[in-house]
Formats: C-alpha cells, sequence, structure tokens
C-alpha cells in the first residue's frame, strides 16, 4: 500500500475517530468505528490479497461491532479490540504467525514516537521528495503541539496565566476534539503503518508448520547422552507405565462417579477437584507431544509403537474429557446452569479440540508451531465469538424450565436476562414483592441510558419492555 494512501487513510480515520469519541462512552460508537475500518479495509485492499483467511477475519470484526453496539460492555470492548487488531496486523504481515502478534503490537507503540519523528511514514512527492511535508510538520504542526500541551500544563500552576489563557477565545471544546484526535492518530498509525522488527522476521522463519528436510535428521536428545535406540526404548516404556496409570485413573474416575452413591453435598467438591485434575492430565499429554514429537521421532520409521502409544495416550486422555463433560451434566441438573458451569463445558470442548489438532500433528508430522499455533487461533475465535451469546439469558431460560428449586436471587445477579425474568414473575406473583427492587433499578438503568447521546448508548436497554 503507498505511502500517500497510508497517510490519508491515517487521517480519516483519526478523524472519524475524534467525532465519534467526542464526549461520548465507549458504546455504540467503537461498533461504529469497527463497521467504518472494516469497510475502509476493505475497500482499499486488493482483491488478490483477500484470501479465505481475511474473510473469515473480517467477518469476525463485522460481528464484534455488532455485538459492541448490542452489549457495550467491557468484555465486546476488548473482542473487537483484538479482532480489528488481528485483522490490521494479518492484512500487512500474512506470513507472521499469529504468537507475534503481541510483540508486534507492543514494539509498534513503544516506538511510535520515534517513528512519528523519522517521518518516514510521509509520502515522497515527484522531485520534491519529503522535504515539503516535513517543513510543515516540524515548523508549523509539531511546535504547536508542543505549545498547547505546555500551555496546558503551565495554566494548573499560575492563576494569572490562567486568566491570560482564559482570555484567548479558544474553547476547551476545542483542546477536547484535539486530544480525542490525537488518540485516534496514535492507534491509526500503528495501524495502517505499522513495523515489523527485523529480530521478529528471524524468529518467524523457525515457526513454520511444516519440517525442513534439516530438520529431520535433528534428534531429540543429544546422542552424546543417550543414542537413538535408547530414546526410543526410554519413549515407549514411558507411554506405556502413563497409558497404564491413565487406564486405571479413568476407570476409577468413572466407576466412582456413575456407579458410587455419593452424598449431594459433596457433588460439588468433588467436581471442582475432578475437573483440575482433568487440567493437568490435558497440560501433560500436550507436553509429552510436544517432547516426543519435537523433530526426529516424527520420521523414525522405528517409532511406529511409540505413535500408536501417543494415539492411545490421546484416546484415554478424550475418554476421561468426556467423563468429565457428562459428569458436569449430572452437576448441572442436580444444581442448575450456572455461567461457570458453562465455562467449564467451553474447557473442555477446547481440550477436545486440542486432542485433535495433537492427533494431527503426530500422523502428519507437523511441528511443534502448528499445534501451538493452532491452539492460539482457537482460544482467539474462542473467546471472541464468545462475546456474541447471552450466557445469562441461556443460564435464566434452562434454570426457570428445567430446574425445581431455581435460585432466583443468583439469576438476579446476571445481567441481560432482566425481561426473562420479568416474564416469569409474571406467572409467580408471590414473588415479584421481593424483586421489585431489582426491576426498578433495571428500570432506572435503562432510563439513564436512554438519556445518554445515542453514540453512547446500549442497544440492548432500548430493547427491553417491562410495562406489560
Amino acid at each position: 500500500m503507498e505511502k500517500k494512501k497510508k497517510m490519508g487513510l491515517i487521517g480519516v480515520s483519526a478523524l472519524l475517530f475524534a467525532i465519534l469519541f467526542y464526549k461520548q462512552e465507549v458504546a455504540i460508537n467503537f461498533g461504529i468505528l469497527g463497521l467504518l475500518t472494516l469497510g475502509m479495509i476493505h475497500f482499499v485492499l486488493p482483491k488478490n490479497k483477500r484470501d479465505k483467511q481475511y474473510y473469515v477475519l473480517a467477518i469476525l470484526v463485522g460481528l464484534m461491532s455488532i455485538s459492541q453496539m448490542w452489549y457495550a460492555d467491557v468484555y465486546t470492548f476488548f473482542a473487537l479490540s483484538f479482532s480489528l487488531l488481528v485483522l490490521g496486523t494479518y492484512i500487512f504481515f500474512r506470513r507472521l504467525n499469529v504468537l507475534f502478534y503481541p510483540f508486534l503490537l507492543f514494539a509498534n507503540y513503544v516506538l511510535f514516537l520515534y517513528r512519528f519523528l523519522s517521518f518516514e511514514w510521509l509520502p515522497k512527492r515527484e522531485g520534491g521528495g519529503k522535504r515539503s511535508w516535513k517543513k510543515i510538520i516540524a515548523l508549523v504542526l509539531f511546535p504547536a503541539l508542543l505549545a498547547i500541551v505546555f500551555f496546558a500544563v503551565y495554566s494548573t500552576g499560575s492563576s494569572l496565566f490562567y486568566d491570560f489563557i482564559k482570555k484567548i477565545k479558544i474553547s476547551e471544546n476545542t483542546f477536547y476534539f484535539i486530544g480525542v484526535f490525537l488518540l485516534g492518530f496514535l492507534f491509526y498509525f500503528n495501524f495502517w503503518y505499522p513495523y515489523i522488527p527485523r529480530y521478529l522476521i528471524l524468529f518467524n522463519k523457525r515457526f513454520k508448520n511444516e519440517f525442513g528436510e534439516n530438520n529431520r535428521d535433528k534428534l531429540m536428545i543429544s546422542e552424546d547422552l543417550l543414542d537413538v535406540e535408547l530414546q526410543r526404548t526410554s519413549g515407549i516404556i514411558t507411554m506405556v507405565l502413563l497409558n497404564l496409570i491413565l487406564l486405571f485413573f479413568v476407570i476409577s474416575y468413572n466407576y466412582e462417579q456413575f456407579f458410587m452413591l455419593g452424598e449431594a453435598r459433596n457433588l460439588s467438591a468433588d467436581t471442582h477437584t475432578q475437573i483440575n485434575t482433568i487440567i493437568y492430565s490435558i497440560i501433560l499429554a500436550m507436553c509429552l507431544i510436544l517432547l516426543y514429537f519435537n523433530s526426529y521421532f516424527n520420521f523414525d520409521e522405528k517409532a511406529d509403537k511409540l505413535k500408536k502409544l501417543s494415539y492411545l495416550w490421546l484416546i484415554l486422555n478424550s475418554v476421561l474429557v468426556l467423563s468429565a463433560v457428562f459428569k458436569t451434566m449430572q452437576y448441572v441438573g442436580t444444581y442448575g446452569l450456572t455461567t461457570k458451569r458453562i465455562g467449564v463445558f467451553i474447557f473442555l470442548l477446547l481440550c477436545l479440540v486440542g486432542m485433535y489438532y495433537s492427533y494431527v500433528k503426530i500422523s502428519q508430522k507437523k511441528t511443534n508451531s502448528f499445534l501451538v499455533t493452532k491452539m492460539t487461533w482457537v482460544f482467539f475465535f474462542t473467546f471472541t465469538l464468545n462475546s456474541m451469546v447471552n450466557y445469562s439469558w441461556v443460564v435464566t431460560k434452562y434454570n426457570l424450565t428445567f430446574v425445581e428449586d431455581v435460585d432466583i436471587d443468583y439469576l438476579y445477579r446476571l445481567d441481560y436476562n432482566i425481561q426473562l425474568l420479568h416474564d416469569y414473575l409474571k406467572t409467580h406473583p408471590e414473588a415479584e414483592r421481593e424483586y421489585y427492587g431489582t426491576f426498578e433499578w433495571f428500570a432506572n438503568s435503562q432510563e439513564s441510558n436512554f438519556k445518554k447521546p445515542f453514540l453512547s448508548q446500549s442497544l440492548y436497554y432500548r430493547y427491553v419492555n417491562l410495562e406489560d
């Protein structure tokens, strides 16, 4: 992308940022900004650069923008921010591994002032170079900006100086708008004109999904310590022992959970303890796969037994995860659904995805980077897409429909479920008086939302009706 086009995009984007956030809270305006930024990206990006990954990320940004406009909470703010930053990084550095995205963003913001003052981002004019642009910034914009900053600083320490500034007919609104514009300029300068340090390029070359020819002869442990035969045999013995231990644990775990009658009051504590055990088991499983199939044994023809034992290890871990799923379902059936229990289901699903990609890594002879990168993308999409789901509504709907002894107090502590609770109390008038204060609080919050400027509102409050 040409520097001239980038400079125009930086200016337009910063101006849109200032207009949308001028004396506004972060709410609908950020969602609109996300959609406008997505539109600009799609407009300036050549068609041959719009691959499948681009469209996936672009759709994600669009969904996160809508989610931000609807909920306008902290979760949706971060989900949209992350999706925008990931899309912006991808369109400029397609070959960069996602593991290096945080380091790239950190480097860009730390070096912002140096990069800005280097003027390398200014477009070159034919025959005139960048000298005219440098003159405008160096002789006009930069001195004016510093003057404004120091005027503001000195006005706080002297009443005479402050009175003098008050006589200058520049309103506080102008300073506020300039400040918001500069904040937008900071964000979009790094968004449209990113810089990639050389060390990231060098590291990125090492993080590939496929092994190169030079990796195939690389041993997991130096032969000075153990020869290949001993390494292989040690791995087989280790995996046999671990599989036996895990098999015994899976059998005892399922027997305890589904055949032994325990006290209901111990169900909660037992479930949390067992979930923690499963977490440790999954982490150990992933580490073992990364250790044994770091390089050499992917191509060792004599490592067939080690591979089969590793597959068995993954299968047993998957059985353990599925057992935990059924156990958690039993827990939910006894105590009802909560957002934390939904979190457990999501985590267990991620564990199964991790087992699948571990299998792919071994069977298709992929690098460790493949497994770590895939799981990073899985966590990223899980985090962002979950911001769209109203889990408070899901929990409330389930508990009011399927649970006999409903914990109404817990449901009233959740967000975004007030309409369901209102409809429920219409058929349970005996409880309405007890929770009237909650409805009154929500009505005040809804009224407060309507009093805000439209761009600072949450659309959710506009579509809840407690009058009927």
